[in-house]
């Protein structure tokens, strides 16, 4: 279940539509960017389908294994790098 600010903060709608963007750029489905950042794929798919909020850590594991920065994933930036 998302958290209380998941609905507050529109970049946290924006995240999983970036985090599938990078994904799709890199070609890859969400089970091999699970494997790829070390999570397992209901992490990646639940993240995607908003059902869940990722964590720092997970923020920094997606980011280091879609060679994107966090800013990108966050909504700070528009560049993936």
């Amino acid at each position: 279940m998302p958290s209380p600010n998941h609905r507050t903060h529109p970049e946290h709608r924006d995240l999983p539509i970036r985090l599938i963007r990078a994904r799709n750029f890199r070609e890859w489905n969400s089970l091999q960017l699970a494997k790829a950042a070390g999570l397992s794929a209901s992490v990646v798919c639940n993240i995607e389908n908003e059902r869940n909020s990722p964590t720092a850590y997970t923020i920094v594991r997606l980011c280091k294994a879609l060679n994107i920065s966090a800013d990108y994933l966050l909504g700070l930036k528009e560049e993936m790098i």
